[in-house]
Formats: structure tokens, sequence, C-alpha cells
């Protein structure tokens, strides 16, 4: 007799696969490097995203809800930004440090969503908080003479991911997630843009057409999987494993480029685990802090 494979536990593979191709895509920008700006890697990415996204919608016939617009015009550019500074700092740092400074975002989501979504936050969460910024600390290594750029641009993109993911948090009180997703693509295609074409086109070769279809790849596979998992399982027992992709991508940097990982870029990813555990378990467990006044 074969196991049955329960919906949680089917919820749990689809999000390590989720979180293997997120960090795919880490792969996929590292590995396009300097050959193309990262302007023009964001704009073939959103409009690839977008012509899938519409392609859904239209054979699902889905409308787009006409609420809430200047928001999800507002999540759109921030949601860009944080794409921006996510890549560039893909470019120009390890991918493991990348990735672990990448999802702080979740923390951020937290403390943001605490102050202008008046939601709970607990005790568990602020220790949380504490032990990740300690990691955090630890893979930046500030020693206020000199601070690799890319960590300090990963650092922005998770706050400025971290804004863009609790815009979506309020605008899914009124509006349908097709309809979010369309407006972050359409925006991401409309402000690259100009961009790109001031700043220079450059026409990718044959092989960089590869790399970017793999992007294009990685990025449907991991929406795909990150959305399949959230219907099988509730958010708060998967959401935990999205951190599997700073593991692979540490895997993926020491296998593909020779990263080597130091004694802090360790500790400074245990750290970081740490505390989504302690978040994870924080939100089943812990008692709440008042965050009034």
């Amino acid at each position: 007799m074969k196991p049955v494979l329960t919906n949680r536990k089917k919820g749990a593979f689809l999000a390590v696969l989720s979180a293997l191709f997120y960090s795919m895509i880490s792969v996929c920008v590292k590995w396009i490097g300097g050959t193309l700006p990262t302007v023009e890697v964001l704009f073939f990415r959103g409009a690839v995203m977008l012509i899938v996204a519409s392609g859904t919608m239209l054979v699902k016939h889905q409308r787009l809800s006409g609420r809430q617009k200047p928001l999800l015009i507002l999540r759109g550019f921030s949601g860009v930004l944080g794409a921006f500074t996510y890549y560039a700092a893909v470019a120009q740092a390890p991918l493991a440090e990348t990735m672990a400074l990448v999802n702080l975002s979740p923390f951020v989501v937290t403390v943001l969503a605490a102050a202008f979504l008046r939601e709970r936050l607990r005790r568990g969460h602020v220790l949380a908080l504490l032990v990740s910024f300690a990691g955090a600390l630890c893979i930046i290594r500030p020693n206020f003479s000199h601070v690799e750029t890319g960590y300090l641009i990963a650092f922005a993109s998770a706050v400025i991911t971290g804004c863009s993911y609790t815009m979506v948090r309020k605008l899914k009180q009124t509006v349908d997630t097709p309809t979010i997703v369309f407006y972050y693509n359409i925006v991401t295609v409309i402000a690259a843009f100009p961009v790109m074409m001031l700043g220079g086109f450059v026409m990718p070769s044959g092989v960089e057409w590869v790399k970017l279809l793999c992007l294009g790849v990685s990025a449907l596979l991991f929406n795909y999987f990150n959305t399949s998992a959230y219907k099988y399982a509730p958010a708060g027992e998967i959401s935990i494993y999205n951190y599997l992709s700073v593991i692979f991508s540490s895997a993926f940097g020491v296998l593909l480029w020779k990263e080597h990982l130091v004694a802090g870029t360790v500790a400074g990813i245990a750290l970081i685990l740490s505390g989504a555990y302690l978040s994870f378990r924080s939100d089943k467990t812990a008692p709440a802090v008042s965050h009034e006044g």
C-alpha cells in the first residue's frame, strides 16, 4: 500500500521547489553577469511575466480590479526597485551573502505590518528580529571604514522588498492576486523600458538569449510552485521553507563559482535561519506584545 501524501506534505514539497527556483533566479542573474545591464535583465524578466500573466487572465476570463490603483502602482514601483537592487547585489556579491541578506525582507514586513497595519507583534518576533539583525551584521561585517557595496545593496533590497510586500498585504484585503501581479509586471516593463533605451540598449547574443530564457523560466516556476504551495497548506506552516533558498544559493555559489564561505558568513546565515525559525514558532506559541502608541 502506497503512503498517502497529505495536502500539508504536498504544500511543503512545493514550497521546497519554490525555494529552489527562487535561488535559481539569482543563479541566472549571476550567470548573465555584467554582459547585460541590470535594467535590461529586469525588463526582459518583466516582459515574460507580463505575457504569461495576461495570457492566464485571458484563459481564465479574469478581469482587473478597479480598486486601489494608486497603491497598486506604488507597490509596482517599490517591487521594481526591490528587484533591481536584488539583481545588482547578485552581480556584485557572493550568492550566499546576497540571498541571506535579501531574505531579511519578511522581518521588515513584520515591523511595518505592526506599525502601519496594526498587526500583532509577538515577543518571539522581537527576538527573531534581533537574532536576524545580528546575522546581517555578521555577514556585512561593518568596520566603519569600508563596507562591501554589494552587501549594502542587498540589505537595501531587503528593506525595499519588505515595503513592497507590506503593500501587498494591505492590497490583499480588497484586491485579487491576478490584479496585483499584473500591475507589478506592467509597471516593471513601463519603468524599465525608457531607462533601458536611454542607458544604451545592448542586443543580447545567442547565448545571452538562452540565459534570459532560463531566468524567465525560473521566475515562472518559482511563482507557480510558490502559489501552489499556499493552496495546499496554511502559510504559517510552510513559510519557513522559503529560507531554504539561502542554503540552495550557498551551494550553487560554492559549486559553480567556487565562492568560499568564511566564518562570519556561516554564522550570519545560521543566525538568520534561526531568526526565521523563532518567528515561525512565535506565530503559534508566544503571547503578543503591544505596539500601541
